[in-house]
């Protein structure tokens, strides 16, 4: 478990240094420094997702090993010179908020961390993981992109970018064991975070901002370890696998805190909103349900057109384009297609593209599944919303029906409200509360797409719980007014009951895990060997986890018999079956 720490605080050393000499780049022609964007947990999200966009374009040409590493480690030191002030600033302000945080809340930290760790440390038995994530991972790993890999794991094909993340910290090349852990350290970023939220409103910063920074952990405080809970959103696999529904969860509601810091005095300035552009972009390309997000920075875009700013529209428009360009060709080299598995877009005539009725079948598969997945995929999903839902309701646990029908509740009041200053003619209430609307707006917009899309709940935590968080901000700021500041003590006393009630078996597990190396490789248990000239593949009953390379799904074999597209298997592998046989 101690390994565990070891390769947060080396990857948060990197992270750090990368996302204050990034922080440092935006600022350059600011007379003023943002010092919120100093915290710890700021900087080092800023850093992994810089990172992930540098592992995004280094693996298109070589496998994320120990040279990745080196290659990271040169970016980080550069950027550390380079960025010197900036990084100087950050380490006094930290250091100078640590020093003002009572013993109670270094306690909490610590003790949580150890919770993670050994959360993290724990063997994952998410099903997805087996399916694909840690498969991708090898790929990537042993290989980088591969031409066409999408034929031989379909799923692959969905290729987020937290596995290449996950894949330039998997530490393969140390053969030490499984090393998938960045999950539980962004849960840690944001908790440290929300700890600064609790300190500040328990002091009387009772602002939305800090308000959603103290509260926005609480519901992630709390992992179940069973298939399934009325009561947590998450169980544990959710931090031991390598899936990238929980950071998605964590950086939305970042992305959304960030947004209302920087809301608080009007528009926030430059330097922030190309910080949430370049956040919101590469959120894209770790999840593609995160697109509603983009109504955030459109106000910026808006005020640069009004303004006829052109240069400054070609800069702001350019960098965004060219976060998500790497992912993107990334996307078509794998699959053949910008983003698998949307068949409208089919625009490449490559030999390696994955045949186009596969491609709809996954695609027709993702609305089907999560609404039910005892549903036929191999017939088109036609149902109407008021045909799937009450089923779909049903099968919710309690706290998703909660959060579901909580969502429904503030909806219908945040409209009334709206509707009943209409009426009075309060035009300047839409004023002075323009930056709360438009934040539920942006919310709510997600809320409608994940629920339209596919209503994996797991996938519409990241908008509804941030949407949530907000009313329960607003209604503490009205009706507790000055006593708001006491719910920060609250949150305090929840947060150390749950350590040390429901945690309480972990802390007892810790000992005999402490010093042990990381869990090893978690290998399928049905396994077979197909030829196909002097090419071996591994056949796997449904789940390949770390199975030996080229690993695949027996019947996505038989149905499209992958074959090497040239003597190796770096050169990719293509589909020999035509598409009208994919019928039969």
């Amino acid at each position: 478990m101690i390994s565990v720490i070891l390769s947060w605080l080396f990857i948060s050393i990197l992270a750090f240094c990368i996302g204050t000499g990034f922080h440092a780049l935006l600022t350059r022609s600011e007379t003023t420094t943002d010092k919120k964007l100093l915290h710890f947990t700021v900087c080092c999200i800023t850093g992994l997702l810089v990172i992930a966009f540098l592992s995004t374009l280094y693996c298109l040409f070589l496998p994320l090993d120990i040279f990745s590493n080196l290659f990271l480690c040169i970016i980080a030191f550069c950027a550390a010179w380079l960025g010197r002030k900036q990084l100087k600033a950050a380490i006094r302000y930290n250091l100078d908020q640590i020093r003002s945080t009572g013993w109670f809340t270094i306690f909490l930290l610590i003790a949580f961390t150890f919770v993670l760790a050994y959360l993290s440390y724990l063997p994952s038995s998410h099903y997805d993981d087996g399916l694909y994530y840690s498969t991708s991972i090898k790929w990537l790993e042993e290989y980088g992109t591969v031409k066409g890999l999408a034929n031989i794991n379909t799923r692959i094909g969905y290729d987020s970018s937290w596995f290449i993340l996950q894949a330039s910290f998997g530490f393969r090349w140390l053969k030490a064991g499984l090393f998938n852990d960045l999950n539980g350290l962004m849960c840690l970023y944001v908790f440290a975070y929300s700890l600064g939220g609790m300190r500040r409103l328990a002091n009387g910063d009772t602002s939305i901002a800090n308000g959603l920074r103290a509260l926005c952990f609480l519901p992630l405080l709390a992992y179940h370890f069973g298939s399934g809970s009325d009561f947590m959103l998450f169980n544990v696999n959710f931090l031991s696998s390598s899936t990238a529904d929980l950071p998605v969860c964590l950086i939305t509601w970042m992305i959304f805190i960030l947004y209302a810091e920087g809301a608080e005095h009007g528009m926030p300035n430059r330097p922030r909103q190309w910080l949430l552009i370049f956040y919101i972009m590469i959120l894209l390309t770790i999840k593609l349900s995160s697109a509603p997000l983009l109504l955030l920075p459109a106000l910026f875009v808006v005020n640069i057109m009004r303004r006829r700013n052109w240069s400054l529209l070609f800069l702001t428009s350019g960098f965004a384009a060219l976060t998500v360009v790497p992912w993107l060709i990334r996307n078509v080299m794998v699959s053949g297609y910008i983003v698998f598995p949307f068949s409208a877009l089919d625009f490449f005539e490559v030999d390696w593209k994955v045949p186009i009725e596969h491609a709809r079948y996954h695609e027709n598969a993702v609305m089907a599944y999560a609404v039910d997945p005892k549903f036929d995929f191999n017939t088109k999903f036609r149902a109407s919303v008021s045909e799937w839902f009450p089923g779909w309701f049903d099968r919710l646990f309690y706290i998703q029906a909660v959060v579901f029908s909580a969502v429904v509740i503030q909806s219908v009041v945040f409209v009334s409200i709206a509707a009943f200053q209409l009426f009075k003619r309060n035009y300047w209430w839409f004023q002075n509360n323009f930056s709360n609307i438009f934040f539920s707006v942006t919310a709510f917009a997600g809320i409608t797409f994940w629920f339209m899309k596919g209503p994996d709940f797991r996938f519409g935590y990241g908008f509804a719980g941030i949407y949530l968080l907000l009313g329960l901000t607003l209604m503490f700021r009205y009706f507790l007014e000055g006593r708001f500041k006491f719910v920060g003590n609250l949150v305090y006393l929840c947060t150390f009951l749950i350590l040390v009630i429901h945690y309480k078996p972990a802390f007892k597990s810790m000992p005999k895990v402490l010093f042990k190396p990381p869990v090893p490789y978690r290998m399928p248990e049905n396994m077979k060997v197909a030829r196909e000239g002097l090419q071996k593949f591994i056949l796997t009953e449904g789940e390949s986890w770390n199975a030996e390379l080229p690993a695949c799904n027996e019947s996505e074999y038989l149905l499209i018999k992958p074959t090497l597209r040239g003597k190796s298997i770096k050169e990719g592998f293509r589909a020999s079956l035509k598409e009208n046989q994919m019928d039969q």
